[in-house]
């Protein structure tokens, strides 16, 4: 029996699900998004206290295992090179992440013509530039007009980030190498935006922006969503997806609510937008008499070939005195070897 019927139901509160309940919002359906993890709160952010240097290895680390929270689950990373980040709440790994708002490059749709790897794209990149446009103006996009790195015609939103003492440093570096540098496209408020004060410096982006200037989703797309009317359920953990036997469709899912009650919503359509390692998760969890090794399993690959945006770095020290500790963690970048 379900407790209620809806028109959608997306499953995950972060960058993917916020937009795609902001994109239907318009349609007057209703939609319903259930994110296991509460609404972030700006003011138990790390750089609210003096010791958020200890916080970002402790309650707001980027790792699940070490975070712990509720809303958290384990990840057994143990034989990965690649160690998960993520966040559970309404704005998911961007309230972690520095901001880095690159777009995919034209030769990325094509790697199978071009490098003879993969697959080449059912889409390119002319066809997705207005929704790339559109998401850098959701998401308050700063940059620079021009890079050579991209097709002509790209636009910013706002002014880049300054380079400072430390990204001074690094384009004279590049310059001496003859590469190219060009100021980065990063999701920092460099002036008053959408209701938003431009960026303070901070200076610890990955922690959660108490400023607010970092554009991370829960500031962005979910507060025009809800305006719009979409219904945002925090602290709901999606158990499994279910399934109408005779159109062999999703159906709706079966959650459990902030008390812990489990309950059943049925919907027209189901969205699953729950990060690389929740997703397959769920459809896994989800197995039933028509799919006994999962939902879009019929190829046994679903929670394999993992697929993730890695991320690392080099820290150096210098004779002269930089400000990489300041600001936001991305000024400039370099596509000399994209």
């Amino acid at each position: 029996m379900s407790d209620e019927t809806v028109d959608v139901v997306i499953i995950g509160g972060g960058a993917s699900g916020a937009a795609v309940a902001w994109s239907l919002a318009a349609t007057k359906m209703h939609i319903v998004c259930l994110e296991q993890g509460p609404m972030p709160n700006p003011a138990d952010y790390p750089t609210t206290g003096k010791d958020w240097e200890a916080r970002a290895q402790r309650d707001y680390s980027a790792s699940p295992n070490v975070r712990k929270a509720p809303a958290d689950y384990p990840i057994n990373d143990d034989d990965s090179p690649i160690k998960i980040v993520n966040f559970n709440g309404p704005g998911g790994g961007t309230v972690l992440f520095s901001g880095h708002f690159p777009r995919f490059h034209p030769s990325d749709f094509k790697v199978k013509t071009l490098d003879g790897i993969a697959d080449d794209w059912p889409v390119d990149y002319e066809t997705l530039e207005p929704f790339f446009a559109e998401n850098d103006k959701m998401m308050g996009v700063s940059g620079l007009e021009g890079d050579p790195a991209y097709p002509p015609g790209k636009t910013a939103v706002m002014p880049p980030v300054p380079l400072g003492k430390s990204g001074q440093v690094l384009a004279k570096g590049f310059n001496a190498l003859g590469h190219h540098w060009w100021p980065s496209d990063v999701s920092v408020a460099t002036q008053d935006y959408d209701g938003r004060a431009q960026c303070i410096n901070l200076g610890a982006c990955m922690t959660g922006c108490a400023q607010g200037a970092k554009g991370s989703t829960d500031v962005t797309y979910w507060p025009h969503a809800i305006r719009a009317g979409v219904d945002l359920r925090t602290e709901c953990r999606v158990k499994k997806i279910t399934m109408n036997d005779e159109t062999g469709m999703a159906s709706g899912v079966v959650y459990f609510d902030p008390d812990g009650v489990e309950r059943h919503l049925e919907a027209h359509v189901v969205i699953l937008a729950s990060n690389g390692i929740g997703t397959p998760r769920i459809l896994l969890n989800s197995a039933c008499d028509s799919h006994p090794d999962g939902l879009a399993n019929s190829s046994g690959l679903v929670g394999r070939n993992l697929m993730l945006h890695p991320y690392s770095w080099v820290q150096g020290v210098f004779d002269e005195e930089v400000d990489g500790h300041t600001g936001p963690h991305k000024n400039i970048w370099s596509h000399q070897f994209y």
